[in-house]
């Protein structure tokens, strides 16, 4: 029973410290921490999907287009929406996160490398 006591004290008093300590770390920015909200997120430039695009394009035969779609808004229930996420292959493409949004690509007649998104 006296080593519950002891230990009880013990715990309390660490409480004790360990909440009246001042820390600044709440006040001062953290920079180890990434600008990335989630750990899977990430960025690419514009030439990335230019060349995505381009590659797509090249498979596709000279009178031909390619049409992506992207997904729509889903209603929930009421006036709510479920958070919207891009279908991936159109994302993949274009790097656009909008709603109902469609891709239309086509080869370009004097190159035959390159795409041309309408």
């Amino acid at each position: 029973m006296e080593k519950y006591k002891i230990f009880s004290i013990l715990i309390l008093i660490f409480l004790i410290v360990s909440c009246s300590e001042k820390s600044d770390s709440l006040t001062e920015p953290n920079t180890n921490y990434p600008d990335k909200l989630y750990p899977y997120e990430t960025f690419f430039d514009l030439s990335t999907f230019q060349q995505r695009r381009d590659q797509l394009t090249s498979n596709i035969p000279a009178n031909a287009i390619a049409i992506v779609a992207t997904n729509d808004l889903y209603l929930r229930n009421g006036d709510i929406d479920y958070e919207f996420r891009t279908a991936s292959n159109f994302y993949y493409l274009t790097g656009f996160e909008e709603p109902n949004a469609i891709a239309v690509m086509r080869r370009k007649t004097n190159n035959t490398d390159a795409s041309e998104l309408i």
